[in-house]
């Protein structure tokens, strides 16, 4: 699964409507050429004060929220309920001061206002999220760590179906001697092709190809194909043994 993160620094509480309506026509059409199935994450500044009160934004913004929501918040919260988007922040119960965000230069006012968001069909993947305040970031902003739990996908090895020829009759000095001749039956109407360019790729895989199927002809005419059932290293009670234990087993279950 592939997953799409989009950083973003959204207008100031003080900014014009115009810019902050600019800005989220712009993220919009941001999130729209995203793939559908993508874990989208979008992150950043919102600053966006969402607030204690989440009626009527629960599935939007959770219950554990703090602060009061500003006009930010209300321009947040629309966007991500058309956009069925999820802000992770208030979904989870954590001390308060594992909430709030930013710091004043004065260190009195504390606000939540940096937001980690997430398509809402990918909410449950998202299993923390919580300000980190030992971070040293060198920021008035604190840390904000997320914790996202993927299903990676089954890389599934494909099966080798290729049959192998039955080479112990080659042991047999007849059966040698047979496979020679066909292999040289084969072979003769190559020997009578005459040399092509040898740069030419074509010519180069014409030649291979003619070759294999030449090979393969022979090997199947006196050869035929080795019996799957078969292990030379074991012997024909030692089969009757393994498949009477093999019944046992069944019979017990």
């Amino acid at each position: 699964m592939k997953t799409t993160v989009i950083q973003i620094y959204a207008p100031t509480e003080d900014s014009s409507d115009e810019d902050k309506d600019d800005f989220y026509e712009l993220l919009h059409t941001a999130i729209n050429t995203i793939p559908k199935h993508d874990i989208k994450l979008i992150i950043g500044d919102f600053d966006a004060k969402v607030g204690e009160d989440n009626m009527g934004r629960k599935e939007v913004m959770g219950k554990h929220a703090v602060g009061v929501r500003n006009d930010n918040r209300s321009r947040l919260a629309d966007f991500c309920d058309y956009n069925n988007l999820v802000i992770t922040g208030p979904c989870f119960p954590h001390r308060e001061i594992h909430k709030l965000t930013w710091c004043s230069p004065d260190g009195q006012t504390l606000n939540q206002i940096d937001h980690i968001i997430v398509s809402r069909q990918h909410r449950s993947s998202v299993t923390d999220t919580r300000v980190m305040r030992n971070a040293d970031i060198s920021s008035d902003h604190y840390l904000v760590r997320t914790k996202l739990r993927l299903k990676l996908k089954k890389n599934t090895c494909p099966s080798n179906n290729r049959k192998k020829y039955h080479t112990e009759p080659l042991r047999n000095e007849a059966k040698r001697k047979t496979f020679y001749i066909a292999l040289k039956n084969q072979f003769q109407p190559l020997e009578d092709i005459e040399d092509g360019d040898t740069n030419n790729s074509t010519e180069v895989e014409s030649k291979w190809h003619r070759f294999k199927t030449s090979y393969q002809t022979a090997a199947e005419e006196t050869l035929g194909y080795r019996p799957k059932h078969c292990k030379p290293w074991i012997s024909g009670e030692s089969w009757q043994r393994i498949d009477e234990r093999k019944e046992l087993k069944q019979h017990q279950v």
